[in-house]
């Protein structure tokens, strides 16, 4: 919608950073439900759209942190870790990014210790450390 198709094909690691800019303010523009004309000031149309823009970014995200678990400990996430924390994991992910994630993990795993919440968040250090308390606000 944004882009040509071709411009997309290889994804968005692949743009340069231009682009990635111009897709970013897409997206936010896209979900932006503000209508000064509609009753309550918000469009509910757009409003759905906007819960569903959030629902599959939350997907993308779970599915990548399924995929950084499984990288790291060479198994299924619901092997070596619980429903709650995967989601925290998840949270991290969308918070902060997948390299944090992975960081936090890979020093849990590193130390010998259980993937857990109590276990990965203290390895989230500098740049990651404000996904700390973004998960802790929202599982709390």
């Amino acid at each position: 919608m944004v882009f040509p198709e071709d411009a997309c094909g290889d994804g968005y690691m692949h743009l340069d950073e231009e682009q990635q800019v111009e897709l970013r303010r897409a997206l936010v523009r896209s979900v932006n439900a503000t209508c000064e004309d509609c009753p309550l000031g918000f469009d509910l149309t757009q409003a759905n759209f906007s819960v569903a823009v959030f629902a599959h970014t939350m997907i993308a995200n779970c599915e990548q942190t399924g995929q950084v678990v499984e990288n790291y400990t060479e198994q299924t996430p619901g092997e070596v870790a619980s429903y709650e924390d995967l989601w925290k994991f998840t949270l991290v992910n969308y918070n902060a990014g997948g390299g944090c994630l992975a960081e936090g993990i890979t020093r849990a795993l590193g130390e010998g210790l259980e993937l857990n919440w109590d276990n990965v968040s203290p390895f989230l250090v500098g740049a990651c450390s404000g996904a700390v308390d973004y998960v802790n606000d929202i599982s709390q």
